[in-house]
């Protein structure tokens, strides 16, 4: 009895009466009447079939009826009747969705068969009109739309290409494919940008969820998005995101497999960072790049993200020349630089470009004066910029407006004023953060901590710190004096201090220059890289005592998993032995020393 009821459209239909016999000796006596050039003849008799099966409710009989019909007038050649079939037989009372939905599919087959293009347009309107509005068949209509645009786009008509195609909600479509979904979303985000609607192509490309890009199997996908989204960004001048885009692509392994495509993402990822306005989005991506082993494929490209994350000035006249030719026309001499980005083409839009460049140059040195400098003339800072005086109000003026510095300007004197003035309060939690150093360092001197010893450097400055460490016993360090350096920001104790061995010590979390890298000491908040909990990070109830503390503790037991010396957490591991000696030697030494 399962076999007799059907789903049609959600509504359970009930098989009244089984046309599968006659609709099985019927179909080829019309088949054969059709051959004979009786067509008529042979539509008459299916017309009357496909009442009997559809009033019966034999869906399957009524399915194989109707996909017979157009059939029939296909091997015809007898578009016009194929055409009145289709409306026809699509607006009858009672028709079963499901059959329709056979006949329709089996229609979509035709459209590449057809040879005259006209005829080719005028079947897929009239497909594209009986399917309109129907849920059953919304995959089949998006597929004729998507085919019809494309024709129109091959005869030069991108505009009413992107209109037909951007009529479709494909994202509601329950029925569709995942991965056809997008390719369709994709081919509305190209037409859009082809018609230079760039508004609607943004709000199209938010239809996509880029997560959906993890998978391996949906690269192609994936570069056509990013390329796409690239393409519309580039009208913004949309730099920082570009350059995501670019990071987003890289990230691909089919990328990363491949010197030459690595490098080259690699090295527009390089440009589009340092065309990017500053801020903590830019400076972490920057920062991030830097760190990438495969920067070193290309070193002249990672020197520029070094001029930009040191704290000096770069002197445009000089560097341009050093620059020019890299950027514009690539370098020769090492085969992953060979090939040009054409960020900075010799074009109109590359020119702009290189000027913008030289903005950022512009705003990279005012940040560093703003650093170094509390006052400075104004005349002084264009000579440095090499700006004229206007010129260096105005690239001043916007970093004060977009608040990446603070500066105001005396005219009268022509001075410029980075350091931003205290109000009461400010100046009272200075001088209460003093006084709570202080007492810090009387409790330790009063009450003295088996292991270290404190003290300042100067009388004069609270916020320096010279501490000794007596090397813990039963560890590796024992019997060692390690003095190191303790520096306390202005903002202590909402940010924590640095410190730095001043005597040679050897240990996977004391980097070679001897600042120490602990979880204790790193600023309050999560870690980005997910090594550390944000428990484990600095917070305000944290002491010099704690600190120093955690500093022992380290000693007795490094982490080797988060090194700040990665030659010695490799020693750790794989070559205790010899781990042993350099830290014996580095004991004798601290104990040699005054």
């Amino acid at each position: 009895m399962g076999d007799d009821i059907f789903t049609d459209g959600g509504k359970l239909i009930k098989m009244e009466v089984d046309y599968s016999a006659t609709v099985t000796e019927k179909l080829p006596i019309c088949e054969k009447l059709a051959k004979e050039g009786k067509l008529d003849a042979a539509l008459e008799i299916l017309n009357s079939l496909e009442k009997s099966t559809r009033t019966g409710s034999d869906t399957h009989s009524n399915s194989r009826i109707l996909v017979s019909i157009v059939k029939l007038c296909f091997e015809a050649n007898n578009f016009n009747l194929l055409n009145e079939q289709i409306v026809t037989l699509t607006k009858r009372r009672s028709q079963i969705k499901q059959s329709i939905t056979k006949m329709i599919q089996e229609c979509c087959t035709y459209v590449d068969l057809i040879k005259d293009k006209e005829v080719q347009l005028k079947y897929i309107e009239t497909l594209r009109t009986v399917t309109a509005g129907k849920i059953y068949v919304e995959v089949e209509r998006a597929r004729l739309t998507l085919k019809l645009a494309h024709m129109k786009e091959a005869e030069g008509k991108t505009e009413e290409a992107a209109n037909i195609l951007q009529e479709l909600q494909v994202e509601t479509f329950g029925s569709m494919d995942k991965k056809e979904k997008v390719e369709l979303i994709l081919e509305q985000m190209r037409l859009c940008l082809a018609k230079k609607d760039f508004v609607r192509t943004q709000i199209i490309s938010k239809k996509i969820q880029t997560k959906y890009f993890d998978d391996k199997d949906v690269e192609e996908a994936k570069f056509k998005y990013y390329n796409l989204m690239i393409e519309l960004d580039h009208n913004e001048d949309a730099y920082l995101n570009i350059c995501k885009y670019y990071m987003a692509i890289y990230s691909s392994q089919s990328v990363k497999d491949d010197v030459k495509k690595r490098s080259s993402v690699l090295k527009n990822c390089v440009a589009y960072i340092i065309l990017a306005p500053f801020d903590n989005e830019q400076s972490d991506l920057i920062n991030r790049l830097k760190v990438d082993k495969t920067m070193s494929e290309i070193p002249h490209y990672l020197e520029l993200l070094e001029k930009f994350t040191t704290w000096e000035l770069i002197y445009w006249n000089v560097w341009e020349k050093n620059i020019c030719s890299l950027l514009r026309d690539g370098n020769k001499t090492i085969e992953t630089e060979a090939e040009p980005t054409g960020v900075f083409a010799h074009s109109e839009i590359g020119n702009k470009r290189w000027k913008d460049l030289r903005s950022r140059v512009v705003e990279h040195n005012i940040r560093v004066m703003a650093k170094y400098y509390s006052k400075i003339t104004i005349k002084r800072m264009s000579n440095l910029l090499g700006l004229s005086i206007q010129e260096t109000e105005e690239a001043l003026s916007s970093l004060v407006v977009s608040k990446t510095i603070w500066a105001k300007i005396d005219r009268s004197v022509g001075v410029i004023n980075f350091s931003m003035s205290k109000d009461p309060n400010e100046v009272l939690n200075d001088w209460s953060q003093s006084i709570d150093q202080l007492m810090h360092l009387v409790d330790l001197k009063k009450n003295p901590v088996e292991g270290f010893s404190a003290g300042l450097c100067d009388d004069s400055d609270i916020y320096n710190w010279e501490v000794l460490i007596i090397g813990p016993p039963d560890t590796l360090y024992e019997g060692g004096f390690f003095k190191a350096h303790l520096t306390f920001p202005k903002e202590y104790p909402l940010k924590p201090p640095k410190m730095r061995f001043l005597t040679e010590i050897w240990h996977p979390n004391i980097d070679k220059n001897g600042n120490v890298c602990i979880s204790i000491l790193h600023e309050p908040g999560d870690d980005r890289f997910g090594y550390e909990k944000a428990s484990e990070r600095w917070l305000p109830v944290h002491t010099v005592e704690t600190i120093l503390i955690s500093v022992i503790s380290m000693l007795a037991d490094p982490n080797d998993e988060s090194p700040a010396n990665v030659d010695a957490a490799k020693e750790w591991r794989q070559n205790y032995q010899n781990f042993k000696r350099r830290v014996a030697q580095c004991v004798r030494k601290s104990q040699e020393m005054d």
